[in-house]
């Protein structure tokens, strides 16, 4: 019954300063990228699963990059040569990646735990400035504005079109990429976490 408090993630000045998209030397391609740091994810996974079979399926210049744990079932088997799995790695490295492919992904199923999290997948691929494709909960609805920084997902068929519109028009991936970097900046800048959550608990 006492009082509880959020503090949110920061962007840290470190951050800010080492923070910058790298360049992705095989245009022709479009890397989606997939980050899971437990193998408690490929649960979470599913949510989005048969949506990237589909975009895997459909455009055959599309690669799902996979950083860390995850399960892959046997109808990933058949796209072999655009699914490209790379175990676990430092937080530098796996910064260094993210910031050379050109979408994020973050499913996560709907549970109560999972409303729990904090949207660090968004805010991490805002300021590499890679466009990303969230699930519905609760902490992605409070900086994504689906269409205008990101997208926030619930249907097999909303994954798949939101992926669609991101793959097929590289304008549009860096519009979505540069007003999430901006809102992230804006919204979770450690100087601003200080002044408008720290201070308020000190």
């Amino acid at each position: 019954k006492k009082p509880v408090y959020l503090l949110n993630n920061a962007i840290d000045a470190f951050s800010l300063a080492v923070a910058k998209p790298f360049c992705n030397n095989n245009s022709k391609r479009v890397q989606i990228v997939y980050g899971s740091g437990t193998n408690t994810h490929n649960e979470d996974f599913l949510v989005a699963a048969d949506a990237i079979l589909a975009i895997l399926e459909v455009y055959g210049y599309v690669d799902f990059i996979v950083y860390g744990y995850l399960d892959l079932d046997s109808r990933f088997d058949k796209f072999s040569q655009q699914i490209f799995k790379v175990p676990f790695v430092s937080s530098s490295d796996y910064y260094r990646a993210l910031g050379s492919c050109d979408i994020s992904i973050a499913p996560l199923s709907a549970t109560i735990f999972n409303d729990c999290k904090s949207n660090i997948k968004f805010t991490e691929s805002a300021l590499y400035k890679i466009p990303c494709v969230c699930s519905d909960v609760a902490e992605f609805n409070t900086i994504v504005q689906h269409g205008k920084n990101g997208f926030i997902v619930h249907t097999t068929s909303e994954w798949y079109d939101a992926l669609s519109s991101l793959v097929t028009a590289c304008d549009y991936r860096q519009k979505i990429a540069e007003q999430a970097y901006f809102d992230v900046i804006d919204y979770y800048h450690w100087q601003k976490i200080a002044t408008e959550q720290c201070a308020k608990l000190l």
